[in-house]
């Protein structure tokens, strides 16, 4: 973890050193949290126009080492002569508070339209990762970064949870007190539904343990709260996953929906926070019809063992209304009549949880949330 000492925090943050200010979108703010952190290694900043070049080109790092995302700083609020290279930098959030420093290395243009077209797969400003990036402007600037000492993402706070495991240190130490050797990380965004849970369970065949790590940082507005989601994971811990082999930490990263390459990206990080296998289900990190489902598979197949994690990937789970059970086509012997797609798209669109797709603990915390009720 890479953290500035408590004298020095004190003091960039009574702004008594004199460093520029960056004002940093939720998007890098998230991304300077996982810098910090150490769950984008070998990250130690935002990249420079090499690696950038490297990313879109092989989704490789410029020396070889497979990287899926460029994880850009857009220069926002100063002009680039005031960032001479090697200067330390302040990075502050929008309400002005600071939570990390970076020191300047370089200030490059970017392409955003060829970004979009090699990390996305499209250009098309109706996918959110697309629309994102695009306003986020082409001026970059990259360096290590290092955070205050005491400083923690604010969409921790939206969790009401004082004991949540979030950096990567916190959940390796964890990990190794449980003892387990083999550990499956686990990725969601949304709130777990019956096919969720049906492919926990089917990695638990191959592992010591699960990694739930669900991801809280920045999404796409219609996307549930992640205080909600919160809820409901914990929700499903108590009712419906087996005691004392999954452990529930945060992802604080920025979702991008980049399908593939984000399902890299999320390997790479779960790798960093300890697990030696990584969960991989149909349309992984997709969005719309942008990807085919078994995009993120395939890019899993060809990177996992460049990566040092292996994947377990699992075909489509749906509800079978004859089985009154969430399966798959190995196990289940009825027609495409009897089955149901389990996806929280119908959530989204303010559809009531649905019995067959939620445990009645999760679709309790989703019922309050839609009927505008405090969620605990």
């Amino acid at each position: 973890m890479q953290r500035l000492s408590p004298e020095v925090s004190q003091a960039v943050r009574q702004d008594v050193l004199g460093y520029p200010r960056l004002v940093l979108d939720r998007i890098a703010l998230a991304d300077l949290y996982q810098l910090g952190t150490g769950a984008y290694t070998p990250l130690e900043g935002f990249v420079g126009q090499d690696h950038y070049t490297a990313i879109l080109e092989r989704m490789e790092l410029a020396h070889g080492q497979p990287w899926p995302i460029p994880i850009t700083l857009p220069l926002r609020g100063l002009p680039p002569r005031e960032l001479p290279q090697g200067r330390p930098v302040a990075l502050a959030d929008a309400t002005g508070t600071v939570h990390g420093v970076l020191w300047v290395t370089e200030v490059y243009t970017g392409d955003p339209e060829r970004e979009a077209e090699q990390v996305f797969g499209t250009k098309d400003r109706r996918h959110p990762g697309v629309a994102a990036l695009l306003a986020r402007g082409a001026t970059y600037v990259a360096g290590p970064v290092r955070l205050l000492a005491d400083a923690e993402p604010p969409d921790l706070t939206a969790l009401a949870d004082p004991e949540v495991l979030w950096t990567p240190k916190a959940v390796r130490e964890s990990l190794a007190r449980l003892g387990w050797r083999k550990v499956a990380g686990f990725q969601t965004r949304n709130p777990l539904h019956w096919g969720h849970l049906r492919l926990i369970q089917d990695a638990l065949t191959h592992v010591d343990g699960v990694l739930l790590h669900p991801l809280v940082g920045p999404t796409k507005p219609d996307d549930v709260p992640a205080s909600v989601r919160w809820a409901c994971y914990r929700a499903a811990l108590a009712e419906a996953l087996p005691s004392g082999r999954v452990l529930l930490a945060a992802f604080t990263g920025p979702m991008r929906y980049a399908g593939p390459r984000e399902a890299l990206l999320h390997a790479i990080v779960r790798r960093n926070f300890g697990c030696t296998h990584f969960v991989v289900g149909r349309d992984h990190a997709g969005v719309g019809q942008y990807y085919t489902p078994d995009a993120a598979q395939r890019m899993l197949e060809v990177f996992a063992p460049r990566i040092g994690i292996q994947a377990l990937a699992f075909g489509p789970v749906f509800w079978c209304t004859r089985c009154q059970a969430a399966t798959d086509e190995a196990r289940c012997p009825h027609p495409d009549s009897a089955r149901v797609a389990l996806s929280g798209t119908a959530l989204r669109a303010g559809t009531p949880p649905s019995a067959w797709a939620y445990p009645p603990a999760v679709a309790a915390v989703l019922s309050a949330y839609q009927a505008g009720q405090p969620v605990a």
